[in-house]
């Protein structure tokens, strides 16, 4: 049986509930300017140790302690109200990828199988290394990159972030391109919660630690420690995002991903009943939130219209009843709702050549995330999982392409309809269907050639649904 070892980092103001699986490692973060006694959780100040780091480095300060004083076949970081969900449901409170619960009690440990042992060790030893699910910050943010997230974070010394590419290059260069492919991206994953075999683990521990501790004397002179503190932590917390989509870029590697769950209360408390009205409350805005994405498009004035009616009204109550009824009429007649425009179409003429036989084009591809499904694409169309379809930066809608996986000569036949960012490289995103025919849904991503094909030569079933 591997030793698995699931690292809890706990603040010490706070006598926070643990989760009692021994899976679980609950310790103190910055333990040794803890002044209380009678704490039998043990602390991040024994051994080789860096606990008193902990108000600038946050939970890497447990991380750091399990690399140098445990031994062990997997290690995990989790927070004292942020853990990984093993259940295989998934719920209505999530949003944009994180799941939100008022409390964390007995009932929510079962509820996201934090208690089952078995359904977790199954998981993470069938794979190399676990992970929450990436956030498209398009969905909760004015940003429309990773680094324009991090350059607008309030609490973050704004020229530190500038730093950390030339210190990468300078000392870990093999993960220069992986940062700058992760900056440039619109999907962030954030809050340095994960599971890693013991050679991941190392190798992420010592990118993250040999950056963190240049940059803490590069930011010596700044100032950070009166305003803001927490600035190498946050530094930290990017660079985890860093390291996963460098394993997602070798393709080698067996990477599960989960939604996280964050608990807004883990104080241990006896008042059940208004944590159950919390929660009941919760789950209600997070539904309706999650319903106004299609309802209420992100550039529309009527959800701008209905966001300040929401905050205009002080109790929380009322404001929830009323958008509830709000959200109700639009349901019954938001066919009247304006859309968001589409992009305009490029020029055909100019990129279809490109594209044209023998030859083709040479790139990457990727697949669409499970959380899209169901959703409308930039043709109207609603995208399935089970279709074979394609988004493309400029191929014209409808256009039929074949995608050939280089490294097996596996091929799918798959129709535009739907757009995504522009790359450097050719690049075309897949629905899963197409990228299981391609033989590519472990790797995440694969070398393809992309050819425009007549789609008179092509029979209807090519792009039927399909079973899973």
């Amino acid at each position: 049986m591997r030793d698995i070892k699931i690292f809890v980092s706990h603040r010490i103001e706070f006598d926070s509930r643990t989760v009692d699986n021994p899976l679980f490692f609950p310790m103190r973060c910055g333990a040794v300017d803890d002044k209380h006694a009678g704490y039998k959780m043990p602390g991040d100040d024994t051994g080789d140790n860096i606990s008193d780091h902990g108000v600038s480095f946050g939970e890497f300060t447990v991380q750091y302690w399990a690399w140098k004083n445990i031994n062990a076949d997997y290690y995990g970081i989790c927070h004292y109200r942020r853990y990984l969900s093993f259940s295989p449901r998934r719920y209505y409170n999530i949003e944009n990828e994180e799941l939100i619960d008022p409390l964390l009690n007995s009932q929510s440990i079962k509820r996201y199988r934090l208690m089952d042992s078995k359904r977790m060790r199954d998981l993470i030893e069938a794979n190399d290394a676990i992970v929450n699910n990436a956030q498209d910050i398009r969905l909760w943010r004015s940003a429309e990159t990773v680094y324009d997230l991090w350059v607008s974070w309030r609490n973050m010394e704004k020229t530190s972030i500038d730093l950390l590419l030339p210190l990468i290059k300078e000392l870990r260069p093999e993960y220069l391109r992986s940062a700058q492919e992760y900056f440039s991206d619109v999907y962030h994953r954030g809050h340095n919660c994960f599971i890693f075999r013991r050679e991941l683990f190392f190798q992420y521990c010592e990118f993250v630690f040999d950056i963190l501790f240049a940059l803490e004397k590069k930011l010596d002179n700044s100032g950070y420690k009166e305003t803001f503190p927490r600035t190498p932590g946050f530094l930290a917390e990017i660079m985890y995002g860093i390291f996963v989509h460098h394993l997602h870029r070798q393709g080698k590697y067996r990477i599960k991903e989960l939604p996280l769950v964050f608990f807004e209360e883990t104080r241990k408390t006896h008042n059940n009943l208004s944590q159950a009205v919390k929660r009941c409350i919760r789950l209600t805005q997070n539904y309706l939130r999650l319903r106004s994405y299609d309802i209420l498009p992100l550039e529309s004035k009527h959800r701008a219209t209905l966001k300040w009616l929401y905050h205009s009204i002080k109790d929380p109550l009322s404001a929830l009843f009323i958008l509830s009824l709000v959200m109700l009429c639009l349901s019954a007649g938001c066919q009247t709702i304006p859309q968001a425009k589409n992009a305009e179409e490029p020029n055909p003429a100019h990129v279809i050549i490109k594209y044209s036989e023998p030859d083709g084009a040479v790139g990457i591809a990727r697949y669409y995330k499970k959380r899209y499904n169901g959703r409308k694409t930039t043709s109207g169309e609603i995208y399935s999982s089970k279709k074979l379809t394609a988004a493309h930066p400029t191929l014209p809608m409808g256009t039929l392409v074949e995608v050939e996986n280089l490294p097996n000569n596996k091929s799918v036949i798959v129709k535009i309809n739907d757009r995504c960012r522009e790359h450097e490289e050719v690049f075309i995103d897949v629905s899963r269907e197409a990228a299981r025919r391609l033989n590519m849904i472990r790797q995440g991503k694969a070398n393809v050639r992309i050819t425009i094909v007549n789609e008179t030569d092509q029979s209807d079933e090519e792009t039927s649904d399909t079973q899973d």
